[in-house]
């Protein structure tokens, strides 16, 4: 027999499983009874712990411990064990003692009274130095004495967290048995993180609550679904566990054991009732996960079990659209032959396997619309070219379909080709009127533009040599050159300049690629700029100058930069505001405090007389209004009108700071 055998255990346990068996068959080979057997039992676990050690610290140099049989073994104890029976343990010699204690550890738990009474075990262990006598007990009886008290808590469980405290102080099982652990701190998700279904029964027994959460805001129940412990899902749904109870993750426990392609626990929660149309926090249901991992079991057990093929994402993603992203191919039939429902969305989807006659016959035959949406806008057209259905698209076009169509986020079929790169579908859709320019909807951006964002230059190239406008603007101000030079991007502006872009085109508020480099704090660009021709006088609709414009984005090191160009910060707009004045006004603390180390007048005016003061008076901003005064600002200038910046205050009903300036005043 080998060392497994000897313990009555499999050769995968663990050191917890161990130790309590070592516990366990200590009651069978006592040493002052059968000193032999107990030899080779203490032999066995040692080899045993060994062993584990071995499996997780490899070594150069190891025992094989796999087929450690009874020759084996026996060499083994004779090298190694010092017990024999003419040098026993002390435990060996003080049978009754070591009999004594349990015998009073089981007289007090019997008494339902006494079984939590802290003075009563505080006496058991504080008897005449039972345990702490180094004399009496050596580290091994004490050992061996805590496996057997091990062995009893299994059985008898019912104590408070503070006798269980007490006991770990002297047996120091918290730190040896990391399961055993979670039972004397009372700790279910604990438990369940190492699968010991053993604990988490004892502490559902002893009243832990399900609905605790561990550190990632996992509930026990989804904890133990995500790593498989199926006993301990099965137990924790016995003790009233919320089986649709999801914490951080926002996934519940069907989810989880979707995720892990676990049929058989997928079976077994939705025989308990599990929701199969929980969502998550991105509103996914089982059955999305399920076609996205491409398990057609799992699809068909959910399908079975009352899933819906039409829910879909907040986006409008459906099943279809998940499986035919991934290419799942016999998913996606299953879906379609589930569903029953003919909709051309779903067999264009389909289509690109096997299924192009249905399309034709749902068009031709049955009337279907050819601009039927989705959720987002979505029509077939579109559909079929995001999944590069050529085939359909060229079909869908021949029989009418809107070829400019937009989605609800804005995008067009040529949108979606030119940023997939897609340039056979992109030259499938221009043959057939698309709008080579056509802004989205949200936010005006051309295909060129959606392709210089993603730096699709094949697609560009393509739609340049088409004819696209390079020099359009989008629904926020900015050309393809702008935003390269808002965002750092020096290959993609070169590459725009090198095909046409206009350095010096301005948006409707009179920004250009030069004033974007500065407000994206990028000096690079605006040095590389520069050189290519852009004009450094250039100044916005509101008269505002390149060191205007870095003041009103917070560019510390843009100003800094721009003063060594030759900007002064006397420099105003159209209304005579400085960028002091613009800071005071914005509440720019980190500006002014910056300015305020330069030299500066605190109370210049604008062109209407205002100060810094008054403006910060003007935009409620009390504590902008302490600084001023703090550095010196006039309380009491007036501005062309002959009104203060207490006056303001007033009109605006700024309680605080009427207050506060006119104790200022006296």
């Amino acid at each position: 027999m080998n060392i497994w055998g000897i313990l009555d255990i499999g050769s995968d346990a663990s050191i917890s499983e161990v130790k309590r068996a070592y516990a366990k068959k200590l009651k069978q080979h006592r040493p002052e009874e059968d000193p032999e057997g107990f030899q080779r039992l203490k032999a066995a676990y040692d080899i045993a712990l060994e062993q584990i050690k071995e499996r997780t610290e490899p070594r150069q140099e190891t025992l094989d411990f796999k087929d450690f049989t009874d020759d084996a073994l026996t060499e083994y104890m004779d090298n190694n064990m010092t017990y024999s029976e003419e040098s026993p343990s002390t435990l060996a010699d003080d049978t009754d003692r070591f009999r004594e204690f349990m015998e009073k550890v089981e007289h007090i738990y019997a008494e339902i009274k006494s079984r939590n009474d802290m003075n009563q075990w505080k006496v058991l262990l504080n008897d005449e130095v039972l345990l702490n006598d180094e004399v009496l007990w050596n580290l091994e009886d004490r050992s061996l004495l805590g496996c057997e008290m091990m062995e009893f808590l299994m059985e008898n469980y019912r104590l408070s967290g503070e006798v269980f405290s007490l006991l770990d102080s002297l047996f120091h099982w918290s730190e040896q048995d990391v399961a055993f652990s979670a039972l004397v701190k009372n700790d279910l998700c604990y438990a369940v993180g190492f699968g010991d279904d053993a604990i988490v029964l004892r502490l559902l027994e002893n009243g832990a609550s399900t609905k605790v959460v561990n550190r990632k805001g996992m509930t026990p129940l989804e904890s133990a679904a995500a790593m498989g412990y199926h006993n301990i899902v099965k137990v924790l749904l016995q003790y009233g566990a919320n089986i649709e109870a999801n914490g951080s993750f926002e996934k519940t426990s069907l989810m989880w054991a979707v995720r892990n392609n676990d049929i058989e626990l997928v079976e077994y929660l939705l025989e308990q009732g599990a929701n199969v149309e929980a969502r998550s926090s991105d509103t996914r249901t089982p059955l999305m996960y399920a076609v996205e991992q491409g398990d057609l079991e799992l699809v068909q057990c959910l399908l079975e079990n009352g899933a819906s093929v039409s829910a879909a994402l907040d986006n409008g993603e459906t099943a279809f659209d998940i499986g035919a992203d991934h290419g799942h191919r016999e998913v996606v039939l299953c879906l379609l032959e589930h569903s029953g429902d003919d909709s051309l969305l779903n067999v264009v989807l389909s289509s690109s396997i096997g299924l192009f006659e249905r399309v034709k016959y749902l068009l031709e035959e049955k009337g279907a619309d050819i601009e039927e949406r989705r959720k987002d806008g979505a029509t077939p057209l579109f559909m079929a070219v995001k999944h590069n259905r050529f085939q359909i698209a060229k079909y869908l076009l021949e029989r009418g379909a809107f070829v400019d169509t937009q989605t609800n986020y804005g995008w067009t079929p040529l949108i979606t080709a030119a940023v997939k790169e897609n340039i056979k579908m992109m030259e499938l859709l221009l043959k057939n009127g698309a709008d080579l320019d056509l802004g989205s909807s949200i936010s005006g951006s051309t295909p060129l533009m959606f392709c210089a964002d993603d730096e699709v230059y094949k697609s560009m190239d393509y739609l340049l040599k088409n004819g696209a406008d390079i020099n359009a603007i989008d629904l926020f101000g900015s050309s393809a050159l702008m935003e390269a030079a808002n965002m750092g991007e020096m290959d993609l502006m070169k590459y725009l300049i090198e095909h046409g872009a206009d350095i010096n085109l301005k948006s409707e508020e009179g920004r250009d690629a030069l004033s974007k480099a500065v407000s994206g704090n990028r000096p690079e660009i605006f040095q590389f700029l520069l050189k290519e021709g852009a004009n450094i006088q250039t100044k916005d609709n509101a008269g505002r100058n390149l060191l205007l414009i870095a003041a009103a984005y917070d560019q510390l090191d843009m100003i800094e930069f721009l003063l060594k160009e030759g900007f002064r910060l006397e420099d105003t707009d159209n209304e005579g505001n400085t960028a002091f004045m613009l800071g005071a006004g914005k509440g720019k603390f980190e500006l002014l405090r910056y300015l305020m180390k330069k030299p500066y007048n605190i109370d210049q005016k604008n062109k209407n007389g205002k100060t810094a003061l008054m403006l910060a008076v003007e935009a409620a901003l009390p504590d902008m209004v302490k600084l001023l005064i703090s550095k010196g600002a006039v309380v009491n200038e007036p501005d062309n009108q002959g009104k203060t910046a207490l006056d303001y205050a007033k009109e605006l009903q700024q309680k605080d700071i009427v207050n506060y300036l006119t104790q200022q005043l006296r």
